[in-house]
């Protein structure tokens, strides 16, 4: 078992750890735009209603 763990923690300290490459905040702010995409649909729906609303009268 330890023979897929170790590699497995080295992978992710690798990836996510204090001596990573990309720092902590990049990989929150990237979850961040992916979830809140995913969690307010409704705001891109609004834009888009807006948009066509300007489109149709102006």
């Amino acid at each position: 078992m330890d023979a897929y763990i170790d590699p497995a923690y080295d992978w992710v300290s690798a990836v996510i750890g204090p001596h990573s490459v990309v720092p902590w905040w990049a990989w929150l702010a990237a979850l961040a735009m992916i979830f809140c995409g995913l969690l307010t649909p409704g705001l891109t729906a609004a834009r888009d209603r807006e948009a066509e609303r300007r489109r149709l009268l102006g």
